[in-house]
């Protein structure tokens, strides 16, 4: 973890969260 950038780990906390968001807004 400590090798990732602090940009690179906001970038994949973001795509996460959107990732989360979408499994959720699609959900009948």
């Amino acid at each position: 973890d400590w090798l990732v950038s602090p940009k690179v780990k906001t970038d994949l906390e973001r795509i996460k969260a959107d990732i989360v968001a979408g499994k959720i807004k699609t959900k009948p």
